[in-house]
């Protein structure tokens, strides 16, 4: 999958490149605060008509600490649960209170290619755009403020405490406070609407939002035992596929 997505930015990248009248670097700046590294080529073929490429990536870790409960003890607003404690035995102290590292991560890779028509002129004004997209993922403990739920994940939530294993060695039975962890592939396409604002003669902003068909290819994981394979989910589903509010040099 991999090569095949160099191999489309190769080609699509050389295609623009000997057509072009200008090119556009741009940013999507919504990307940017997911600290997802992102950067994006536009190249304009015909007078009404441009080839827009960006490729996204993301590897980090967000590490974060968390409490560790006894067996059975569950978090209230009003009573503090029962923890474990570093020195041993237990209690509702969470200054002594046994605390474990879990990893947070969005990593992820996409490529989403679109051709745009301009209304009035290319790099000015309203435009649609028609788009694939390909995608790899690996996600665990992020607030996806509901987002995760419109692709069949789920809220990929981010919890204070965690609970211990039980005696089955099969995790906690307290489902909502496990993050899960999504592993997989998707691939699909859209259509999508924008505006292009003109700053000065090089520098513009631009806003767009798309929708379209998404297929997804993964695998549920039990976070906190990060190893148990849980299910394997296949499906498609009509959904957001684009958004962005980009900050663009334009080259000409």
């Amino acid at each position: 999958m991999k090569r095949f997505c160099v191999m489309i930015i190769l080609l699509t990248v050389g295609f623009s490149m000997s057509l072009a009248q200008s090119i556009a670097v741009k940013t999507n700046l919504l990307y940017d605060l997911t600290t997802t590294v992102n950067l994006g080529l536009e190249a304009a073929v015909a007078p009404k008509w441009t080839i827009e490429l960006p490729v996204n990536y993301n590897p980090w870790d967000f590490p974060q600490t968390r409490f560790v409960l006894v067996q059975g003890s569950k978090p209230s607003d009003t009573n503090f649960p029962q923890f474990e404690y570093e020195n041993g035995g237990s209690g509702n102290d969470p200054a002594q209170a046994k605390t474990s590292k879990v990893a947070r991560k969005f990593k992820h890779w996409m490529i989403q290619p679109e051709a745009r028509f301009w209304f009035c002129e290319k790099f000015n004004g309203h435009f649609i755009g028609f788009h694939g997209l390909a995608a790899g993922y690996n996600i665990v403990g992020i607030n996806t403020f509901g987002i995760g739920s419109l692709y069949g994940m789920g809220d990929v939530k981010s919890q204070k405490y965690i609970y211990p294993s039980n005696q089955s060695g099969t995790g906690t039975s307290e489902d909502s406070n496990i993050d899960y962890r999504y592993e997989g592939i998707a691939y699909g396409g859209g259509i999508s609407y924008g505006y292009h604002w003109i700053l000065n003669t090089h520098w513009s902003i631009e806003a767009t939002l798309g929708v379209g068909y998404i297929y997804q290819d993964y695998k549920k994981y039990d976070c906190p035992v990060c190893g148990r394979h849980m299910d394997t989910q296949k499906q498609g589903r009509v959904a957001p596929t684009k958004a962005g509010v980009s900050l663009i040099y334009i080259i000409k």
